[in-house]
């Protein structure tokens, strides 16, 4: 791995000086001192798109989106947290964050180690909010019962509207 972080910064950085780079989604393994320096080291020169669940950093060093499968379920969060940043309060959307994304990422998480995937968790919510999510596909396994009522607990704690 440490072959791999000295690695990547270098490809990226010769990636910059070719015209059709404009974007990069970053993520580190080690999700810290690595993740941030290579935010702001790119920032200047690409569209640095969060893929390590730290939004609210990754906006402070400049980048300029992130992923994440919550917006599929409840886009008004995003567009919240995004505002948030984007006035300048990290203190309030790294509250929203903690409140929301954190709980929703552990009980994804927790689910993917059973079932092999994360789609399903999402494929429920929206069922959860009366929209379809459809089937899952293999290797993917649908949520069973208790672990639906468990995210149903979860999507109203959190605030996600309109959950039947």
């Amino acid at each position: 791995m440490v072959a791999w972080l000295q690695y990547v910064p270098e490809m990226v950085e010769r990636l910059t000086e070719l015209e059709r780079v404009v974007s990069l989604k970053w993520s580190t393994p080690d999700g810290g001192r690595t993740y941030a320096k290579g935010v702001a080291n790119f920032a200047d020169r690409l569209a640095v798109v969060d893929n390590q669940g730290l939004q609210v950093l990754t906006h402070m060093l400049g980048g300029t989106g992130y992923i994440t499968h919550l917006a599929t379920v409840w886009p008004e969060h995003d567009l919240s947290l995004w505002d948030r940043m984007g006035a300048g309060d990290y203190v309030g959307a790294m509250g929203e964050f903690q409140s929301v994304n954190w709980p929703w990422l552990d009980f994804r998480g927790k689910i993917g180690t059973r079932t092999g995937g994360e789609s399903n968790t999402v494929k429920a919510a929206l069922e959860l909010r009366g929209r379809p999510g459809g089937p899952c596909r293999l290797p993917t396994r649908a949520l069973n019962d208790e672990e639906r009522a468990e995210l149903r607990e979860l999507l109203t704690r959190i605030g996600v509207p309109d959950i039947h």
